[in-house]
């Protein structure tokens, strides 16, 4: 990771360096939280730059602008200012997406923490011009990435005001203040010094006094001293914006010509702009930007981001000349600074621009540009508001526009909203464009909305719309995440036979959609299989399905699907007490969420998070998981997460917390009237005030879980709850509940009782285990690598694999040797495949 902070170009310099202000910076950057604080012109920048430029640290720069406000388009930025330093990491921040949810910033700050610490050099992470920004979800990012308290990093935020998040009383921080950053006397004549003028202390303090020490105000009198003198420098200034614009006009903007002036204003307008950008708005090929920007001490690049920013004043001042260009340049000007925008794939910044100038087609031609899947709570929003924008002449000649709103809407659980939109569409279509594409595309996103709310009868619209679209969507590809964290049958009835209806709802429709869909959904039937098998109390039989479920939906990249199949065969295998499968179907996820193409997959971490839920390892659950409260994270498709938060929260005795988490989760699950989702809500109640010994609420939550399960036979989950649901069965049975048979309780309470046994065998195996690893000694790391020499790796493929140096690999496995007592690498795999290391 390069060393990168602003390119202040030798004309921009102010001359000397200053040890006392390097001083204070080199203490707070010792801490996980430095602020560099003060008002416009106090030089923080610069302080900051010119330190870190001659430092030790690697240094990530972001400048903010105010087109930050939009989180999605403050992500797509600050991933390219990573990319210049790891690549690698910038895509994989791409991939996930602005981290708008507690589950995707564990991601990022997982991604992040292993791309750093490679090396163990120091990092700083700088945040500029951060007043620009008041976004609520930017500033929570900062927030959070500020509690994270990075190893070996410091986050340097450079600010006007302060405190910016409201958090940092929690976290070791240094305040530098604009009377740090201010010049002393010795340092104001070293300023002049440093451009060879002649001034005595005594001159030199009667200056810096008249203005406060301000960096800004003492580098335009060192322009003007150098020409005219102290004096007239003196009484060319006051310490006031109107004085210093006058200053701007004198000796900077008055020196270059028209044009140059006139494309300095337009470039206010657009915030911050890369190279190319400039070249387009100009109409000029291979200007040399060097000559317009390089003398500017107000204009400074970026190269992290490789964007010119210009200084916050400097910009106000520019702002302030906008009135005296002709409308139809500004119009030509933003058309060019979107049309290149759009060109080089910025495509929050080419909405912008053509917003500016009420561009409606350009607006919706870059919004189809966006991926078709489901996305996050933040981008749904930002589709949503943009094709509201488009006036209602638009959008009612573009059918599609109203299409796509709806399925945003559904993406956002704004049901009844989706609804009313499609249904117009749906009723205009069918009467003017009959047996149409557009029509069939209609009824395509019907049928994904039906998916969304758990409806069945999906079927139906698919099949339709696989009559109109032979060739299939031209929206909705194989990039959907149709399952996303599950589950995969629907209910919306608890009226017996329902549960089989909605499993040939998904024999029939899958195959139609799979085709309108490019292979969307491939493998859903089968996975629906699985889980109505299981959920009927059919272990056995749900295993085939499951696995017919895994490699189908791999075959077409569908690893929402895959995953959800694994996870189904780990609930399979622990109710029916296989340990080795359990250990096999874990390697096999891990294995999985190595792979590029299935990051960002939170399915990964649920099935690892039910595993150590299971046996009450809590801590082990991914972060996001155990301690979010909300999901911006595609909210139709979040229940297995809130699922396992859920269990969490049980294990360790968080009751109280547990039936808070219950109304959001029955909340969620009535909007969309999933029944299974609801039995699971019913019964973790009914658990939880067992526990409570409030008897009389557990009785009501179980008699209202069993009126949702009884008529579709559906009993495992009050049987994997094991030992929770043993004890509160057991008192139903002794004093009996109105409306739930005895019969039903004694069997669920027998079958509750096996897997109760089931779960202390397993439980014992995997502590077992875990002893054993621990009583060698072994690292994870050094697991892993024994896991690759059991699979025949030589040293380079592992030094690959694990991506570490080859000598590292050596050194590693003579360690290993040690400690197993081994004399080669054979001798240790088999070592630890008799202890059940690996």
């Amino acid at each position: 990771m390069a060393n990168t902070v602003p390119d202040e170009r030798p004309g921009n310099e102010t001359g000397i360096r200053r040890p006392r202000v390097e001083s204070i910076l080199a203490e707070a950057l010792q801490k996980p939280l430095a602020v560099l604080q003060g008002g416009a012109g106090f030089g923080k920048t610069r302080a900051a730059a010119d330190y870190l430029a001659r430092s030790e640290y690697r240094t990530v720069w972001y400048n903010f602008t105010a087109l930050d406000n939009n989180p999605s388009r403050f992500w797509e930025s600050v991933s390219a200012a990573f990319a210049l330093h790891h690549p690698a990491l910038a895509e994989k921040m791409k991939l996930l997406g602005f981290p708008d949810s507690p589950q995707a910033f564990s991601v990022f700050l997982t991604d992040l923490t292993e791309n750093l610490y490679t090396d163990r050099q120091a990092v700083v992470f700088v945040f500029d011009d951060l007043f620009l920004v008041d976004d609520i979800q930017v500033r929570t990012f900062l927030s959070n990435l500020i509690a994270a308290r990075l190893e070996n990093s410091c986050l340097l935020l450079l600010a006007r005001s302060w405190p910016v998040t409201g958090i940092e009383a929690a976290v070791p921080m240094q305040l530098v203040g604009a009377d740090d950053l201010c010049f002393t006397d010795e340092e104001a004549q070293a300023l002049f010094a440093s451009s060879n003028m002649q001034v005595s202390l005594e001159e030199a303090t009667a200056v810096n006094q008249y203005v406060s020490g301000w960096p800004i105000a003492l580098s335009l009198l060192k322009m003007v001293m150098r020409r005219e003198g102290t004096q007239a420098a003196m009484d060319a200034l006051s310490v006031s914006k109107p004085r210093l614009f006058a200053m701007f006009e004198r000796e900077i903007f008055s020196q270059y010509t028209r044009r140059e002036q006139t494309l300095l204003i337009l470039l206010s307008g657009l915030e911050s702009f890369p190279r190319g950008l400039v070249q387009a708005v100009s109409g000029e090929k291979g200007r040399d930007l060097d000559q317009l920007m390089g003398g500017n001490l107000f204009i400074r690049y970026n190269a992290s981001v490789r964007r010119f920013y210009f200084h916050p004043l400097y910009l106000e001042f520019l702002r302030e000349k906008r009135h005296t260009l002709d409308e139809e340049y500004v119009t030509i000007t933003y058309r060019r600074a979107a049309e290149w925008c759009r060109e080089n794939g910025h495509y929050y910044d080419a909405i912008n621009y053509y917003r500016k100038i009420g561009s409606h087609q350009e607006v919706w031609d870059i919004l189809l540009l966006f991926e078709a899947s489901r996305h996050t709570q933040t981008e749904a929003e930002f589709l949503i508001e943009q094709i509201k924008w488009l006036p209602d002449h638009f959008r009612n000649k573009t059918p599609m526009t109203r299409i796509l709103l709806a399925v945003m809407l559904t993406n956002n659980l704004r049901f009844e909203e989706a609804a009313a939109v499609l249904d117009a569409v749906q009723t205009e279509l069918e009467k003017t464009q009959p047996g149409s594409d557009m029509l069939g595309e209609c009824y395509a996103a019907r049928g994904l909305i039906m998916l969304g709310r758990e409806e069945n009868n999906f079927d139906v619209w698919f099949q339709k719309a696989d009559d109109l679209l032979p060739n299939g969507s031209s929206r909705w590809n194989n990039k959907l995440r149709l399952v996303d964290l599950g589950p995969g049958l629907n209910l919306q009835s608890a009226r017996a036979g329902e549960l089989k209806k909605s499993l040939a709802c998904f024999a029939a429709g899958v195959p139609p959609m799979t085709r309108v869909l490019h292979g969307a959904g491939y493998g859903l039937d089968h996975l629906c299989e699985c889980e109505f098998e299981f959920l009927t109390g059919n272990a056995r039989k749900a295993i085939e399905p499951a696995y017919q479920a895994l490699y189908t939906a791999q075959s077409k990249s569908q690893y929402d699907i895959a995953g959800n199949a694994l996870f189904m065969l780990l609930r399979i295998y622990t109710v029916l007490g296989e340990y080795q499968n359990i250990q096999d179907t874990l390697k096999h996820v891990h294995e999985y969420q190595k792979m590029d193409a299935a990051a960002g997959f939170g399915i990964w971490d649920i099935t690892f998070g039910w595993f150590y839920s299971e046996l009450g390892e809590t801590n082990r659950v991914a972060g996001w998981v155990r301690n979010a409260v909300q999901y911006g994270h595609a909210p139709v498709g979040i229940e297995r997460a809130l699922l396992v938060r859920l269990r969490c929260l049980i294990a360790d005795g968080h009751y109280h917390e547990a039936l808070a988490l219950l109304n959001q989760f029955e909340a969620v699950a009535k909007s969309k009237s999933a029944v299974i989702t609801q039995i699971y809500v019913q019964l973790s109640r009914a658990v939880t005030y067992h526990y409570l010994r409030q008897h009389t609420s557990a009785d009501t939550a179980l008699k209202a879980a069993y009126k949702l399960a009884g008529g579709n036979g559906i009993v495992m989950p009050f049987i994997e709850y094991g030992n929770r649901t043993r004890s509160l069965l057991q008192r139903a049975r002794e004093t009996g509940i109105p409306g739930i048979p005895s019969g039903w309780l004694e069997e669920v309470h027998a079958r509750a009782s096996t897997f109760a046994k089931r779960h202390a065998f397993l439980t014992g195996r995997y502590h077992q285990q875990q002893n054993l690893r621990q009583n060698f000694g072994l690292s994870k790391r050094e697991i892993h690598l024994l896991e690759n020499l059991s699979q025949g790796l030589t040293r380079e493929e592992i030094s690959a694999s694990m991506e570490i140096s080859l000598n590292t690999v050596k050194s590693m496995t003579k360690q290993v040797f040690a400690k197993l007592g081994a004399i080669n690498s054979a001798d240790a795999v088999r070592i630890a495949m008799a202890n059940q290391i690996i």
